[in-house]
């Protein structure tokens, strides 16, 4: 979730108030404020001193923390579904774990993929980027099975969905070939 300004506003307010207490509770051992707490000081005697500088120094750390979060970027949560269609009626959506099916369904239907998992990202258009990380069989040309791979999971995305796919990477992760011990 984003910050908005009437959050930083009121992120800033309660900054300015714990500086202004933690200061507060710094300087009444150490000024003339002192007579306002006598009775607490003269009954716990040093040990109330230490009690409001501790306070202060606490409230002077949420103070640093508050600071700190106003001027953090935080990223937004990553979107868990893509518009499909907008109209008068209502709008569709459809889930990254549904898509996810659909890709993985469309990969795994080309012969030479042994095993495929998928990663997709939304873009801020309602398109998506489709990362593949994929098995190959043995024996497959892996320009050729990549380059089809692509196509296919394009094509049927595209034409199940109606999410524009935008681009689809893919990293062969292996081939299948297992080196066998040698026997001597």
């Amino acid at each position: 979730m984003r910050n908005r300004w009437y959050d930083k506003v009121l992120n800033f307010v309660v900054a300015l108030i714990l500086l202004f207490g933690a200061l507060i509770f710094i300087a009444m051992p150490l000024s003339a404020v002192r007579s306002f707490i006598a009775f607490v000081m003269t009954n716990l005697n040093g040990f109330g001193m230490l009690v409001f500088c501790g306070i202060g120094v606490i409230m002077l750390v949420l103070f640093a923390y508050v600071l700190a979060g106003l001027f953090s970027k935080k990223s937004s949560p990553m979107p868990t579904s893509v518009n499909v269609k907008v109209s008068e009626i209502g709008s569709v959506d459809i889930t990254i774990g549904a898509l996810d099916s659909i890709v993985l369904k469309s990969a795994r239907a080309i012969p030479a993929v042994k095993d495929c998992k998928a990663f997709i990202v939304p873009a801020d258009d309602g398109a998506v980027n489709i990362s593949l990380t994929v098995s190959l069989m043995p024996e497959a040309n892996i320009p050729e099975v990549t380059a089809k791979l692509q196509e296919e999971v394009k094509k049927f995305v595209e034409s199940h969905t109606g999410v524009n796919v935008r681009e689809i990477q893919v990293v062969v992760e292996s081939t299948g070939v297992n080196p066998q011990a040698r026997v001597q």
